[in-house]
């Protein structure tokens, strides 16, 4: 393996990983300041992973004393474990076999060997945020057991450090397995779906399982991985074996899974892009149909489906599930009023309309840079602009309307709520959609972005920290919101609660509908 190319290789595959932050990192800095970019997008990295160490490390670390309740440093290390591994082969995924950037670089004098390592070192960088608490709630496990701070600190990166790679190596082996066995070949988008569905699932397991267990109370008993980690000696045997392990079964992997790496990747490659083309009737009376056609052909990427739709969907079940049992126990023992029972609809609707409608990454938010190299196609047929752009809104409409307003349903008949009320919260919740839709349509395609070689390469327009920001801002708001109204409900007057709900959001609603027919939309043509 020649070191040098390998080297170059990283540095090719660290802009290619994320061709839109390379972008904007290289408007921000001088041509001959060049090298400093691959530490740009490395900061960038690491930044994730200490947001991530402070968010989750944080609260997992500091809150409980695991010398009185160890068992919930395994929960919590087998959680966080169980996350990154299903998280990291979504990585794995699309670093090794989706990307089309890695599919022209078999071209050059580069061998399969130093291909996959250059993948793997990506990968590690890419999965380091899901991880990363693991650090921090380590040295807290040890320093809690009595080990000195500098032995404690030690104990707790080795300990970081081989959970991290059984993760990495793992991840390889199955996405491998799988590429041999033609399961991604047939199946990668419902796999991927199916995968990320799974993720929310487990996320809800571990919510209900740390409000609920008696992990968490003060119990000397230790769980299977805190008795092997729980004193220097046992500690140090647990992270030698472990470790031997991995670099036995690195070299394995290595010998395995770089041999026929580049006809795996054109394999995959080739049958992400056999999707058969829509033709589009030019005869008006059938335009929307056709247009329909088109835009759900857009639905193949299981990034897509999975960021875009399922995740503003399955967030505000996340965030809320755990006290809905609790809710409609409180309100099943009081004779509720009319006044309240439109009340907790309208707070339903409002949490899943604002949410769904604002989430920053939603299908509406890339529904036309969905089109790709289409685009210019598209935009060559007699279809005025307006036209085609309504046709993205009606359609992410049907996508996310219909998707929100089953999930509101759900949640009215779990509280019992009547079918007129089940009524107005979702038609409100689809006037909501609409107006938030036209906006978010309009900043898609005055910010269009076609030129990429992946789907994730739209979605990180915006930066991480940006994302996230805005996504746990406005879960904090909508569910908040949604909670104090519901622990509210007997106890304040309903006609208060309801001004408290229907006017901020009325006003939402109005500011953005002005905003789309005085702006954007008024001048497009």
């Amino acid at each position: 393996m020649n070191k040098k190319i390998l080297k170059e290789l990283i540095k090719v595959d660290l802009l290619n990983v994320n061709p839109t932050l390379t972008a904007q990192i290289r408007k921000k800095i001088k041509i001959q300041e060049n090298k400093s970019i691959y530490k740009k997008i490395m900061t960038q990295y690491f930044i994730s992973a200490l947001t991530m160490i402070l968010i989750y490390g944080l609260f997992f670390g500091f809150v409980i004393d695991y010398s009185k309740a160890p068992k919930a440093y395994d929960l919590f290390v087998i959680y966080l474990v169980i996350l990154g591994t299903l998280q990291n082969f979504i990585t794995v995924f699309n670093l090794f076999f989706e990307n089309k950037d890695s599919l022209k670089m078999t071209y050059f004098p580069i061998n399969q060997e130093e291909m996959f390592v250059s993948k793997t070192v990506l990968t590690m960088f890419s999965s380091l945020t899901v991880l990363s608490p693991v650090l921090l709630i380590s040295i807290k496990f040890f320093i809690d057991f009595k080990f000195n701070i500098v032995l404690g600190i030690v104990y707790g990166i080795l300990t970081f450090v081989v959970l991290f790679m059984f993760t990495i190596l793992l991840n390889i082996l199955l996405a491998e397995l799988m590429a041999r066995t033609s399961v991604l070949y047939k199946f990668n988008t419902q796999l991927m779906v199916g995968l990320n569905i799974f993720i929310q699932v487990v996320a809800v397991a571990f919510v209900i399982i740390v409000q609920n267990s008696s992990l968490l109370k003060a119990t000397t008993s230790l769980g299977p991985i805190s008795h092997l980690l729980s004193n220097p000696t046992s500690a140090l045997i647990f992270i030698l074996i472990l470790g031997i392990i991995e670099i036995v079964a690195s070299k394995f992997i290595l010998n395995f899974a770089s041999k026929n790496l580049y006809d795996h990747m054109e394999q995959i490659q080739n049958k992400k892009n056999s999707i058969r083309r829509t033709n589009i009737d030019k005869n008006p009376s059938n335009l929307n149909k056709e247009l329909f056609k088109y835009n759900k052909s857009l639905l193949n990427d299981s990034t897509v489906i999975t960021s875009c739709i399922v995740l503003p969907v399955m967030f505000p079940i996340l965030m809320t599930f755990v006290n809905l049992g609790k809710f409609k126990e409180s309100i099943s023992n009081v004779d509720l009023t009319n006044l309240q029972l439109l009340a907790i609809a309208l707070v339903i609707s409002f949490m899943y309309s604002i949410f769904v409608g604002l989430f920053p990454m939603n299908l509406q938010s890339i529904i036309v840079s969905l089109d790709g190299q289409n685009h210019d196609y598209m935009m060559s047929l007699p279809i005025s602009k307006k036209k085609y752009l309504l046709e993205k809104v009606k359609f992410s409409v049907k996508i996310m309307g219909t998707a929100s307003s089953l999930t509101i349903l759900a949640f009215s008949l779990f509280l019992g709520l009547k079918p007129i009320y089940i009524a107005i919260a979702i038609l409100l919740n689809l006037i909501s959609i609409w107006i938030f839709s036209k906006f978010k349509v309009a900043s898609d395609y005055k910010h269009i972005y076609t030129n990429w070689s992946s789907i994730s390469d739209i979605m990180n327009r915006q930066s991480r920290l940006s994302y996230t920001l805005k996504m746990m801002g406005l879960a904090f708001f909508t569910v908040t919101v949604f909670t104090v109204v519901m622990i509210a409900i007997t106890e304040v007057n309903a006609k208060i609660i309801l001004a408290a709900v229907s006017i901020p959001w009325a006003l939402i609603l109005i500011g953005f509908a002005l905003y789309n027919a005085l702006g954007f939309w008024k001048n497009i043509k």
